[in-house]
């Protein structure tokens, strides 16, 4: 068997072993999310060095960039279940279509929200709070970034259809690849060399954009040379009507829910504050730890999008479930591993972040109390990952809008007003929990009342 046979048959996921795939897929998929974190955190880093405005313009773009990623990553879970299930059933011309058709779309959207966008960014940055004295300095920083949301948007659609293939290993390299571009082009593009002196806060937008536009040509490069994705054939209009479709249906749903999560982050932020400016250290600090502290978990559970699919695609539902099984179980021993780790170093880590003994008090109670619930939460991740995998949109946007708006919400603010800080946390604990056992009881359900294509 030559190298390339052996690489096309190590990416059928519909055959061999599942723990092994699920292993194979899943490190390089934590390794891209934990890049795309130390890309936002470098940016803000750098930013921040610039003053205090330069860095609260900055923040009161995240909201507005986060929706547009939101949006980007449900169209990338759509264009992974009909492309990964037309992997499975050896079906390549639709794979083809489907990639082509979404990477059409994707272009079509981020230019009419990026339109949309700069011709109001004063009123919506008005409307979300940022003073007059920010404003030049939000649209110095937008414009930019809307002139290249095509960079952002179409790679990670580009990287969803690779990934499809059962190569996470790819996509997980360019996010690196950008990831150390963006470091080195920041300080840069902020401060400048020599004489020159930078273009301050737009200059962190440009590097984004430049490193971006980098992966949108590696992506471009493989879709097209490697994995035969991209055609250039004139299409059936019908046909590309269909592809967007069968995308949307389940990218539509993914992204919405995905946009409620910084308003439930929002309240509980609101929820915090009301116990004093340390408790508000200290959730965030503890609440970036969570992020990296789950890195690992949620590389698990994107690992399913690809393997459930192929296997869906392939009529083997038995395969299906036991993916299911063991990523579940593997999602709950690195909890507990890692729950025992942050509860261990607790002082020692918040110590890093503030010292004030008010805000570790608050770090250490987070993390003894909130991580009890990531096994459970793991579960949850993992079944609205395979039930959008087969095609089953609406039940995973069900569970998620239950997560956020019908459990996280009402238990933090009841724990909150009746035992305090620490009942807010039990409380954040419980509705992750209670969210994975519904999934647990939601899931042969939803699977067995599905028909294979």
């Amino acid at each position: 068997m030559t190298q390339a046979a052996k690489k096309r048959a190590d990416r059928d996921l519909t055959k061999g072993s599942l723990p092994k795939h699920i292993v194979r897929l899943a490190g390089p998929m934590a390794l891209g999310i934990l890049a795309i974190m130390t890309m936002n955190i470098v940016d803000t880093y750098f930013v921040g060095q610039l003053g205090t405005d330069q860095l609260a313009a900055m923040s009161f773009t995240f909201p507005v960039v986060f929706f547009l990623s939101s949006l980007t990553l449900g169209m990338g879970v759509g264009v992974t279940s009909v492309v990964s299930r037309a992997v499975g059933r050896k079906d390549h011309p639709k794979a083809r279509r489907v990639t082509t058709d979404a990477l059409a779309l994707a272009t079509i959207v981020v230019a009419v929200i990026s339109v949309a966008g700069y011709l109001t960014i004063e009123p919506i940055f008005t409307m979300l709070g940022a003073a007059p004295k920010l404003m030049p300095l939000i649209t110095e920083y937008m414009s930019i970034w809307y002139f290249g949301a095509a960079f952002l948007v179409v790679p990670m659609i580009g990287n969803a259809a690779i990934r499809s293939t059962g190569d996470t290993r790819t996509p997980a390299l360019i996010m690196l690849g950008v990831a150390g571009l963006n470091m080195l082009l920041d300080p840069l593009f902020i401060f400048g060399v020599g004489d020159w002196e930078g273009w301050g806060i737009g200059g962190a937008a440009t590097a984004s954009v430049v490193s971006r536009g980098v992966a949108l040509v590696a992506a471009f490069w493989i879709l097209r040379r490697r994995e035969d994705l991209i055609s250039f054939e004139m299409p059936d209009m019908t046909e590309v009507l269909q592809s967007w479709r069968e995308v949307m249906r389940v990218g539509a749903p993914a992204g919405a829910t995905r946009s409620v999560v910084p308003l439930t982050n929002a309240f509980i932020t609101a929820l915090i504050a009301g116990f004093g400016t340390e408790a508000v250290a200290g959730y965030g600090a503890a609440t970036r730890v969570e992020a990296f502290a789950l890195v690992l978990s949620n590389g698990l559970t994107a690992s399913l999008g690809p393997l459930v699919g192929q296997n869906w695609g392939a009529h083997q539902k038995d395969r299906v479930y036991k993916a299911i099984i063991y990523t579940c179980t593997a999602v709950a021993a690195v909890s507990v591993a890692i729950w025992g780790l942050l509860y261990g170093f607790a002082e020692p880590i918040g110590d890093l972040f503030t010292d004030s003994d008010e805000a570790i008090a608050v770090f250490v109670l987070f993390v003894a109390i909130v991580p009890l619930g990531h096994a459970l939460q793991g579960t949850f991740r993992a079944m609205s990952n395979a039930w959008n995998a087969i095609d089953r949109p609406f039940p995973a946007a069900a569970l998620s809008l239950l997560r956020t708006v019908g459990l996280i919400a009402p238990f933090a603010w009841l724990g909150a007003e009746f035992f305090g800080i620490s009942g807010m946390f039990w409380g954040i604990m419980l509705a992750n929990a209670t969210a994975g056992l519904v999934a647990i009881v939601a899931a042969k359900p939803v699977i067995e009342s599905t028909d294979h294509e």
